[in-house]
């Protein structure tokens, strides 16, 4: 009788590349004013996160502290330092009990900390929102036309958060220099200096806290103390650009 010949069958088992589904509870957007931190608030919103606005709770909880100091002395230093203390925790309160949300802010640091004593550190995700000069100084603009205007603070905000770096350095975010900056200011915001010497006056303290003393190109990064888990730099994008970024990062 002829044995058959058994012939062993291979199989090709494709392998399979599971890819993370972001399942953080909560997430820090921080950026400076007019970076547009709210755009990205709404992409969250269809993934079902409810939106905390620092500006929407800044107003409310400033009536119950000042109601809790009326008859207390307080320094201002201190003042400021207790008034964030009750923004954050409120914030995050409520974070907690929406069990999905997304804070919008201009500091991370209250925020952490309300979120650790809370015992939720795990469950926090930190977006940094960055805007160059050229989208703050149009943001602005465009906040002004809608009776929403801010100022030259945004750009002070921006000295205190970013520093010069090595063009090599693996954290640069973007490159600046301070002659193409006194221009912007020149073509958009010369109603709020007195003359061009003070113009002038004001890019030098904005670059002097970035630790960039003369007119040459320079590349900045983010500064040490802050976390971030993402850097959205969002610098010469579209909307749609942005969009999809965020669709690809975050799996939607």
């Amino acid at each position: 009788m002829e044995k058959k010949s058994s012939k062993r069958r291979k199989y090709t088992r494709k392998s399979r590349v599971v890819e993370k589904t972001f399942n953080k509870k909560f997430i820090i957007v921080d950026g400076t004013s007019s970076s547009g931190k709210t755009k990205i608030c709404k992409f969250f919103t269809v993934m079902n996160y409810k939106c905390i606005m620092t500006d929407e709770y800044q107003p409310i909880v400033l009536v119950q502290f000042y109601k809790d100091l009326h008859n207390n002395y307080i320094d201002n230093e201190s003042k400021e330092e207790l008034f964030t203390e009750h923004l954050c925790n409120a914030m995050v309160k409520d974070a907690i009990v929406a069990k999905k949300a997304l804070i919008d802010d201009i500091s991370q640091s209250g925020l952490l900390k309300a979120f650790n004593k809370a015992g939720k550190s795990d469950d926090v995700f930190v977006i940094i929102l960055y805007a160059g000069l050229k989208d703050l100084a149009r943001n602005i603009n465009s906040r002004r036309l809608e009776g929403d205007y801010r100022g030259m603070f945004v750009f002070t905000q921006f000295a205190e958060r970013y520093i010069k770096c090595e063009k090599t350095d693996d954290k640069n975010i973007d490159s600046i220099n301070k002659p193409e900056f006194i221009t912007l200011l020149k073509a958009h915001f010369k109603f709020e200096f007195a003359n061009e010497a003070d113009l002038v006056t004001f890019a030098n303290e904005v670059f002097t806290k970035m630790n960039i003393d003369d007119d040459l190109e320079h590349s900045i990064k983010l500064r040490d103390g802050y976390r971030c888990d993402y850097l959205l730099n969002t610098t010469g994008k579209t909307p749609e650009m942005i969009n999809d970024e965020l669709k690809i990062k975050f799996k939607t």
